[in-house]
């Protein structure tokens, strides 16, 4: 989270939240700070998003790795670049490509700014002058449009990458997320909400476990309501015990006038997904179901279908 050891042709940090916060600091600050680890000396580095509270680290960070860098080094090679202050040059193809990826979910418009970013960086980089005819035929071809179009769109599906608003079942629908933070969570479960208050689903069951060290105070206040939940215990020692969450998330919706009749627990992943395909064939309609909370919850899920 915080270094590396190889001498990259680009740092990226991709977006900072509260997230691992016994390791990194208890702060947007801090964490920042940590992350800017990953910044080398003579590197180029980009940071997807700008936030009042970590742009000065990231900034005073970076000069200070390049504090003695050089003049024969080129302007490219001594820049930090933030994702979200730009305009790339493939951006115009945004729209269509958010629609047409594997990668679904609302975040990954974010994630596509920052990549358009990071190839415009390279494309400068790798553009040296006197550089062989060769050369520059591979860097045109790796970074061609109709090539970089074909990549993201099948990113997921190439990478056997599982487990990024992932759907796993048409009959019902059945999407899973490995987001496990309250940053992250923003945006799965506002776009779930949405999902409801538009009328593009009739019902939403949620199939949830946490990690014990996750902050659950900032996570419960985004959870949707009107929806059933089945909270689940995945395999690891980290778990916090199911029956904990829905005793504390009862709590939470007794506090603030929450409805909190449709909790349950199941002590393993798979009696959870199990259950939440029979309660959403009890429902009929148009029901959809989320697993997520947890890494290790979407791992174990991910076998079930």
């Amino acid at each position: 989270d915080s270094t590396n050891i190889i001498t990259p042709e680009l740092s990226i940090v991709t977006s900072i939240g509260l997230d691992h916060c016994d390791l990194l600091g208890d702060t947007l600050d801090k964490i920042a700070f940590e992350k800017a680890g990953i910044f080398k000396k003579g590197v180029p580095a980009l940071v997807g998003e700008t936030r009042p509270e970590t742009e000065p680290v990231f900034r005073a960070r970076f000069v200070q790795v390049n504090a003695n860098v050089t003049s024969s080094l080129t302007q490219t090679k001594t820049a930090l670049t933030f994702a979200d202050q730009t305009e790339p040059s493939l951006w115009y193809m945004s729209g269509d490509l958010l629609r047409l990826m594997d990668l679904q979910g609302e975040y990954q418009a974010r994630n596509l700014r920052t990549v358009m970013a990071a190839l415009d960086i390279l494309r400068d980089l790798w553009a040296v002058p006197g550089d062989s005819e060769s050369w520059k035929r591979v860097v045109d071809r790796l970074l061609d449009k109709v090539n970089v179009a074909d990549s993201l769109i099948h990113t997921a599906s190439r990478m056997d990458f599982h487990g990024r608003w992932e759907r796993l079942s048409t009959n019902p629908d059945v999407i899973c997320d490995i987001g496990h933070n309250a940053p992250a969570l923003t945006y799965n479960f506002g776009q779930l909400k949405e999902y409801l208050e538009t009328g593009r689903y009739t019902s939403l069951i949620m199939v949830y476990g946490v990690m014990a060290d996750k902050n659950f105070d900032a996570i419960m206040p985004l959870f949707p309501e009107n929806a059933t939940w089945i909270f689940t215990t995945p395999k690891t020692r980290r778990s916090d015990p199911a029956s904990d969450i829905k005793d504390r998330y009862t709590a939470f919706c007794e506090k603030h006038g929450r409805m909190a009749n449709r909790l349950y627990v199941q002590d393993s992943v798979r009696d959870a997904v199990a259950m939440a395909l029979k309660t959403a064939a009890a429902y009929g309609g148009n029901p959809l179901v989320y697993i997520g909370g947890s890494t290790f919850v979407v791992s174990e899920a991910v076998t079930c279908f």
